[in-house]
């Protein structure tokens, strides 16, 4: 899968001819190129947690601290979408409070940089966070067709100028949301292929309570017979 799949998928749901590459001389290549970066960071800036493009960061690099507020203020790796927790050097939450902000430093030119504040001290900051991946052959086949129905809303009335089309992508695109949404949450769990639901590993808790009961059980019929 690649940026051309996804683009000829969105022009293919509005009826209109695919492209050979996102250069072409093409109208529709010329649109779907324009809106493309923007209908990814659209997807990606969903408020779903993306499991599959989920990342541990390395130690966070400590910038000048805050005037107010929280003791220390971090720079967020360049690619980050969402900050889904502050964790420590072994992957496990911790119970620090933070938040996100930005880092204005002023000199010839202006730079600003994404930022996590924090209490935590340089060295053991660290974070699993939502990454911004650019390569499309990564992306699960329901996440790229959000972009592609995404690229299809937009494109349906500059391309075709017909508004069912719209209609209709509308509803597309509620359905590969619910579609999308149940795949994420099912990402990295193991599915019982006898009916499709997600079995639940590791918790022994739930296996002894299964035991006890049967145990109870037995000791029910002893004493009904007895």
């Amino acid at each position: 899968m690649n940026k051309t799949d996804i683009i000829n998928a969105g022009l293919f749901v509005i009826g209109a001819k695919k492209i050979f590459a996102p250069s072409d001389n093409t109208k529709a290549a010329r649109l779907a190129s324009s809106i493309y970066e923007y209908t990814r960071k659209l997807v990606f800036d969903l408020p779903i947690n993306w499991h599959w493009a989920t990342a541990r960061s390395a130690s966070l690099s400590q910038l000048t601290d805050p005037a107010t507020g929280f003791d220390h203020q971090y720079a967020l790796p360049d690619n980050t979408v969402r900050v889904l927790a502050l964790i420590d050097e072994d992957g496990d939450n911790v119970e620090y409070a933070w938040e996100t902000g930005v880092f204005i430093e002023a000199g010839d030119t202006t730079t600003i940089t994404k930022t996590l504040q924090t209490n935590v001290d340089a060295g053991d900051a660290f974070i699993k966070y939502i990454v911004l991946i650019e390569d499309e052959a990564m992306y699960p086949a329901w996440f790229a067709q959000l972009i592609s129905l995404n690229i299809a809303l937009y494109l349906s009335e500059p391309i075709k100028q017909y508004t069912p089309h719209y209609t209709k992508v509308s509803k597309m695109l509620e359905a590969a949301m619910t579609v999308a949404s149940e795949a994420n949450a099912l990402w990295n769990t193991k599915i019982n292929t006898n009916n499709n639901r997600p079995t639940d590993e590791g918790n022994t808790d739930l296996v002894d309570a299964a035991g006890i009961q049967a145990d109870t059980d037995i000791v029910k019929v002893l004493i009904n017979n007895s």
